[in-house]
């Protein structure tokens, strides 16, 4: 009746390794202890039997605990044994998860960017802070994950998700988000056709607009232009001759005393 006490005792048999007297407390302690109490006991055995997995030991015993566990708690839901979120929680301690290839592949990116960018301290550690490890990890969320191209139809779907940015937080419902999808009321295939065909007309329409004010703007310049040159042209024909030149006068005056 005391879940306190019964974990103690199964930490003292954990130090020991006395993994078979362990799994007979479980039995005979949750045989008899109601279930109003008996929820830590019960998650102590589901982690117990990840650690003996972990260990070498029987995925199936692990599958019939948490099923056991489902059946005493049937008005609790339990995410972590639904679909692929049981695998990923059989093989995660607390909120960490073992790294995949993917994780293994940026982070060997990571240190080979950071190593290779000028004025960073090689003899730092990898994880050590600064400016160098800060502009090596910016490099390296800016570049997209390889893979092959994608069709057309996924691009702009694509662009809503973080594809170049490693996901660390909780593991999502994958089946939940697929009956969530079917139960989407998705548009016919000829109202999509139909939207896309009047969106490329207004893509057409805007850009036989911004053509037309590109002809109009060009020739607005050559007008002025136009007009430019004939200032230039005007300013360099000859003025007349004036009615009253003193510096011809002037002229005339020493001839005829000359003469």
């Amino acid at each position: 009746q005391e879940p306190a006490y019964v974990l103690c005792y199964l930490d003292f048999l954990g130090h020991l390794n006395d993994d078979n007297n362990m799994r007979s407390l479980f039995e005979k302690v949750l045989s008899v202890m109601p279930s109003e109490v008996s929820r830590p006991i019960w998650d102590r055995y589901v982690e117990f039997e990840h650690t003996m997995v972990a260990s070498g030991g029987d995925l199936a015993t692990v599958a019939k605990v948490e099923a056991r566990r489902a059946m005493a708690f049937p008005d609790e839901s339990f995410v972590e044994m639904k679909g692929l979120l049981s695998i990923a929680h059989r093989y995660s301690f607390l909120d960490l998860r073992p790294p995949t290839s993917c994780d293994q592949s940026f982070l060997d990116m990571y240190r080979s960017s950071r190593s290779e960018l000028p004025g960073v301290n090689r003899d730092e550690g990898d994880d050590g802070e600064g400016m160098g490890g800060s502009a090596g990890f910016g490099l390296e969320m800016e570049r997209q994950i390889p893979g092959p191209p994608l069709p057309d139809f996924l691009k702009e779907f694509a662009g809503m998700l973080p594809l170049n940015l490693p996901w660390n937080g909780p593991i999502a419902d994958v089946e939940h988000i697929f009956r969530a999808m079917l139960l989407v009321d998705f548009p016919p295939r000829s109202r999509i056709e139909q939207m896309a065909q009047q969106q490329q007309q207004q893509m057409q329409q805007q850009l036989a607009l911004q053509h037309q004010q590109q002809l109009q703007q060009q020739a607005a310049e050559a007008e002025k232009n136009s007009g430019l040159g004939d200032d230039d042209g005007a300013s360099g024909v000859v003025s007349k001759r004036p009615a009253h030149d003193i510096f011809r006068s002037r002229q005339k005056q020493k001839l005829s005393k000359l003469g």
